[in-house]
């Protein structure tokens, strides 16, 4: 795997929500997929209201690099009784000091990837909702074998990746993250001597 993934805390909501003031967000600029925000909505509070509102299907997953948060995604499970077994993906973000390093791409690949050890489930397949005007989402998506009809559904194209196609990732390299370590490696080191002034 790419990351280290843990469960979404408190203090990642927090980070969140820093990420989504420095971005100096407005609504849709960091809707990577299917979330609506607004300067009022932060994301780590949107996170929390979501994943609370449905614990038992919703996951928020935190990546990290080097013990540095960068990027989140949101994931709906639906494992039932007589319907198709699928994972959607709600949310990613991307922290904004490491965007454009491909840690959506390699997000996006770590979960289709290992998606048992992830998020205890393999889905008969992966869907997202993608605003028709998100080429960088849409390229997240594409660049990991994702298809879409091109339909348009409110705003949204649908993108999908079925099991077959999913195990083709199982032989395919990881994406590369070296810079995204290099510049995540600094930002630790940075933050640890931060710490050790402090004292």
């Amino acid at each position: 795997m790419n990351f280290i993934w843990r469960e979404t805390n408190g203090e990642d909501k927090k980070i969140f929500n820093d990420w989504h003031k420095k971005a100096k967000l407005k609504n849709n600029d960091y809707d990577n997929i299917s979330v609506f925000l607004t300067d009022k909505t932060l994301l780590g509070n949107f996170i929390d209201n979501i994943t609370t509102s449905f614990p038992e299907r919703l996951k928020a997953l935190t990546a990290t690099l080097n013990n540095v948060p960068v990027g989140v995604v949101v994931a709906y499970i639906r494992n039932e009784p007589n319907l198709d077994n699928v994972i959607t993906f709600e949310a990613i973000a991307v922290n904004p000091e490491f965007q454009k390093m491909g840690i959506g791409t390699a997000m996006v690949f770590d979960i289709v990837k290992n998606s048992d050890a992830i998020l205890k489930d393999i889905p008969e397949y992966f869907f997202a909702c993608i605003d028709k005007d998100n080429a960088s989402s849409e390229a997240i998506f594409t660049k990991n074998g994702f298809k879409t009809d091109k339909i348009e559904h409110f705003d949204y194209y649908s993108y999908y990746l079925d099991k077959s196609d999913a195990d083709l990732l199982k032989d395919k390299p990881e994406p590369s993250l070296d810079l995204a370590i290099k510049e995540t490696l600094k930002l630790a080191k940075l933050q640890k001597n931060n710490i050790k002034t402090r004292k």
